[in-house]
């Protein structure tokens, strides 16, 4: 479940529910990271399209926790083996706090540098749910692969 809140200091505030999986066929519950990565980016296009229509001024404070992940396994993508068959021990994992000053560019860096860093957390060097030319993997509600989807996050 998502959760959107626009706030009276004029933040925004995104929350995602129940973002571990029970396991399937193993004792170990699911990080789905691909579903989390792509609520992100839809979150941050939200913002910069509400920056763009002049309602949410930069710069913009990112930082994200993930709650009662310990002994979670790490999934990059539907239909994959575990990326680290060994389960987390850290009950929670807090990313950022980042703090972003435009869109575009910058804004497509920062997103990438925050999957890295919740991938890092499952101590695997960086989220590969990206090509070699940077286009983003992009994955439909059942799990099956779409087109790669160019993110602009402007």
């Amino acid at each position: 479940m998502r959760h959107v809140a626009f706030l009276r200091t004029g933040g925004i505030e995104f929350q995602h529910f129940d973002v571990v999986r029970p396991g399937e066929n193993s004792r170990s519950p699911r990080f789905n990271a691909w579903i989390l990565e792509q609520e992100i980016i839809e979150a941050l296009e939200t913002c910069a399209s509400l920056t763009a229509e002049g309602l949410l001024p930069l710069p913009v404070l990112i930082q994200a926790t993930l709650l009662e992940v310990s002994g979670t396994v790490l999934y990059g993508h539907p239909g994959a083996e575990p990326e680290r068959p060994r389960a987390i021990q850290d009950e929670s994992v807090t990313i950022g706090p980042y703090l972003l000053n435009a869109w575009g560019e910058p804004a497509i860096e920062l997103s990438r540098r925050i999957f890295n860093e919740i991938w890092q957390s499952w101590g695997i060097a960086q989220s590969w749910n990206y090509e070699r030319d940077g286009s983003r993997r992009w994955y439909g509600e059942t799990g099956d692969r779409l087109r790669n989807r160019p993110v602009t996050l402007s």
